[in-house]
Order: structure tokens, then C-alpha cells, then sequence
């Protein structure tokens, strides 16, 4: 994972295979570990079927695009193995498979152990995926101080800097105050583990794109804020608002709801991901607090039914 984290910077030239290598012995690592212990896990089906580890290995003989592409392409089959495999089915397959080889071997004669299910500690887990989030909003917020450590002081950094720590503070109350897992507007236990953990991991991507967005913001305080960085704002807090909209669906909230929840603060980041050329860092911040603080008040006074949920990490 070191490694991984290393080649980040250099995956661009010449740092791609070193990143793909790491990637697929973690993967390997980790199925291993539940195969020594005898047991596997029926809510993460991926480190028991490992067929999306075969675009990886097949990308080690490719460079560019058709590297990338390839890499997309394992990623596409672990999460649709994640939705579509079952705890249910992934342990009747594992029965079937081991029944097969008992019949195979022959009365009398020894087989392999059957490994045994590892049962998940669902608030135990909850409240660790929370305090995941909550180390990638600190972090976000490591990227403001930085970057604002290098400009200059004055109002409009001062604007740039409040805005994008209460921003950010709107986030961790959606994601926990107002979520489950880490996941904004999601109800505690609604999904299993396995539909949880994809937009888990959504979310923080959303929230490590949006903390370099913000850093980037600080420079352009006193003129427009470049395209790239203008979407790259827009565009993470849009897939924030997406998943977050998802979530409220799965919660019960009903379409109406969700559409009230998200689609205002959804339209707000668009339109000015597309039309605010001409926005200056802190004006763009600032469009980002009111879409985020729309679907924060939004959530307070709607709020669903909740079952037992674990502790909350504190900010």
C-alpha cells in the first residue's frame, strides 16, 4: 500500500506498473489472509471470486490508455460482483463447492476443511468507515491550511478559507450526523455490507478530489477560477450530491423527498460547473456552501425513521 501511495505521483510516466503490481498483491494478500484462517467473508464477495484482479495483471503488458482502460475495467467487475453476488448465494456457492469435492475425493477419504463464514460486526465496521471519512475531511482541511500558509492574507483569502472549512463542515454533518457508514443521508443498517462499502468509497474519492479543489481555490482568489479547477469543484461535490441522492432513495425517502433533498443543491453545483466562467475563488466557494447548506437544512427538518446506529466520531 506504501507503494501504491508512491507511484501516485509518477502514474502518468513511468510509475504505472509499479502501482498495478502493488495493487494486485494487496488484492492477493488480502484473500489470502481469510484463506489461512480457515474462513471467508459472504459480504465482501470480491476476496473470494478474484476475477477483477485479470485486468490488472493483464495491464502489466500494455502502457497509456489501453492501461487505464483496463485498470476501469477490473474495477467494473469488482463492483458489479460486489451488487450482483449475494451473502446468500456466495455461501451456497462455497457449500456446492466443497460438496463437489467431497464427492469427487470418494467416501472415507479425507478433503479440505470447509472454511467457516466470518460474520460481520456491522456497528463495530459503521463506525470505523465513519472515521475513515472523517481522516479524508481532515485532510481536506490540511489542504487549505497548505495552501493558504503560501498566499496572500487578506479579505478575500480570509472568505476562501471560511468558506471551504464550513463547507466541509456541512459535509461531515451529511455524511454523519445525517448518514450511516459514512455515507450522507443513508439509514443506519438499511444495506448490507456489501452495497455499503462501493459508495463508501465514492464518497471519499468525492471528498479527496473536492480537499485538492479547495487548495487550488486559495490561488485564485482574485481571478477566475480555470476551468479545470472549476469543475473539479463542481464536479466532486456533484458526485457527493449524487451518491448522497442515491442513499435517500434506498432510505425510504421517496422520490419527491430525495428530489427535495438534492436536486436544488445538484442543479446549483452544475450550473456552475457549466456557467460560472467568470468566478473568482471565493464567489465559488461560496455557491458551494449554499448548495451543500440546502440539503443539510433540508435534512434536519425531514429527518427518517433510525434503527440503532454506532457511535458518532467527533469532528
Amino acid at each position: 500500500m506504501a507503494v501504491m501511495a508512491a507511484s501516485v505521483h509518477g502514474v502518468r510516466e513511468d510509475r504505472a506498473g509499479a502501482f498495478a503490481l502493488a495493487y494486485i498483491l494487496v488484492r492477493t494478500l488480502a484473500g489470502k489472509a481469510w484463506e489461512r484462517r480457515g474462513e471467508y467473508v459472504p459480504e465482501l464477495p470480491i476476496t473470494q471470486l478474484g476475477l477483477g484482479l485479470t485486468p490488472w495483471v493483464v495491464s502489466m503488458w500494455f502502457d497509456g490508455t489501453e492501461r487505464y482502460a483496463l485498470w476501469a475495467l477490473g474495477l467494473l467487475i469488482d463492483l458489479t460482483v460486489m451488487f450482483s453476488v449475494s451473502g446468500t448465494a456466495l455461501a451456497a456457492r462455497v457449500d456446492a463447492r466443497y460438496a463437489r469435492k467431497a464427492r469427487e475425493a470418494g467416501p472415507g477419504r479425507r478433503t479440505a476443511a470447509k472454511p467457516a463464514a466470518a460474520l460481520m460486526d456491522a456497528p463495530h465496521l459503521g463506525e470505523r468507515l465513519g472515521l475513515f471519512q472523517l481522516i479524508v475531511l481532515g485532510e481536506a482541511v490540511a489542504q487549505v491550511v497548505a495552501a493558504a500558509s503560501q498566499a496572500e492574507w487578506d479579505a478575500a483569502l480570509y472568505s476562501v478559507g471560511a468558506g471551504s472549512f464550513l463547507l466541509l463542515l456541512l459535509l461531515w454533518s451529511l455524511s454523519l450526523r445525517h448518514g450511516a457508514d459514512g455515507v450522507p443521508l443513508l439509514v443506519w443498517d438499511v444495506l448490507p455490507v456489501r452495497l455499503v462499502l462501493p459508495p463508501h468509497c465514492f464518497v471519499a474519492g468525492a471528498v479527496a478530489a473536492l480537499a485538492a479543489g479547495l487548495g487550488d481555490a486559495v490561488e485564485y482568489t482574485h481571478h477566475p477560477v480555470p476551468e479545470p479547477v472549476r469543475w473539479l469543484l463542481c464536479g466532486s461535490l456533484g458526485v457527493y450530491l449524487a451518491v448522497a441522492g442515491v442513499a435517500a432513495l434506498c432510505s425510504g425517502r421517496g422520490a419527491p423527498g430525495t428530489l427535495l433533498l438534492v436536486g436544488p443543491s445538484l442543479a446549483v453545483v452544475l450550473v456552475a460547473g457549466a456557467a460560472a466562467r467568470q468566478a473568482e475563488g471565493p464567489h465559488l466557494v461560496w455557491l458551494l456552501v449554499a448548495a451543500a447548506a440546502w440539503t443539510r437544512l433540508v435534512a434536519e427538518r425531514r429527518r427518517p425513521g433510525r434503527r440503532g446506529r454506532p457511535a458518532l466520531p467527533a469532528p
